[in-house]
């Protein structure tokens, strides 16, 4: 009696795992075709260029870090004005991810003409400063700005809160039995010389070992690195490579 009910429902089945099949096929065919799109600007005479001709048919991984490599594309130039502007086309942007908005403002202010009002600079950091995962920078930069304007005391205040942060307890690196977990306050030599990286892996510690001179590597750190978000630093990379996992409070 209820035989046609029951084929009915089965056909309807398959053709909903055949559609979801189908649709997830398409999107692992437009991800492909992005990348090889993203790559092979990346690899042309003119990247930026052959960047901002593919953005707008990049999937949306692809086209939000197409956007980023432009504006520090616009920076390696010296266009600064472009290249703020790139930035601030990114922070306002309301169909990517907070966190990448944030950065966005972050290089925003830090790719500033020259000429840039300082205190519309630092009313722009504001927000950064006050709490969030860009605050460490955000506090070096916004120092960095009261330094250019001649206001030393304020610069040294950032910069002692910058110095509280290195006991934070985002030190360290441990096995944790699935994953090789680094705090983002983790410098540079203690990644090159952690037993726990080294033995796990071994070409984390030593890419650690290699960046910048000495005094960098004993300044600077791993989430700072990532942070920055400078297409051509070492770390973000190694992310992308291992397959890891970057943990904020957003």
């Amino acid at each position: 009696k209820y035989g046609k009910y029951v084929m009915a429902a089965a056909a309807a089945v398959v053709l909903g795992v055949g559609a979801s099949q189908g649709f997830g096929a398409w999107q692992r065919s437009q991800a492909e075709a992005s990348a090889n799109l993203y790559h092979q600007a990346l690899a042309g005479d003119d990247a930026r260029a052959q960047l901002q001709d593919t953005v707008d048919g990049l999937t949306d991984g692809y086209a939000l870090l197409a956007r980023f490599r432009i504006a520090a594309a616009f920076a390696a130039e010296g266009d600064m004005l472009a290249a703020e502007q790139a930035y601030n086309a990114l922070a306002s942007d309301g169909s990517i991810p907070t966190l990448y908005q944030q950065a966005a403002q972050l290089m925003a202010v830090m790719n500033a003409p020259d000429d840039s009002d300082t205190a519309a600079l630092q009313e722009r950091l504001a927000p950064l400063v006050d709490a969030g995962p860009w605050q460490p920078l955000a506090l070096e930069l916004s120092a960095a700005i009261d330094l250019k304007a001649g206001d030393r005391s304020a610069a040294i205040a950032k910069l002692e809160t910058l110095i509280d942060l290195a006991d934070c307890g985002l030190a360290g690196s441990e096995d944790t039995g699935d994953a090789i977990k680094i705090g983002a306050m983790t410098r540079h030599v203690d990644v090159a010389e952690s037993a726990v990286v080294q033995s796990a892996i071994p070409a984390l510690a030593a890419l650690a070992g290699g960046i910048g001179d000495r005094q960098v590597r004993n300044r600077g750190t791993l989430g700072g690195s990532v942070a920055n978000n400078d297409p051509s630093a070492c770390y973000p990379s190694a992310v992308l490579g291992l397959g890891g996992t970057v943990h904020t409070n957003k």
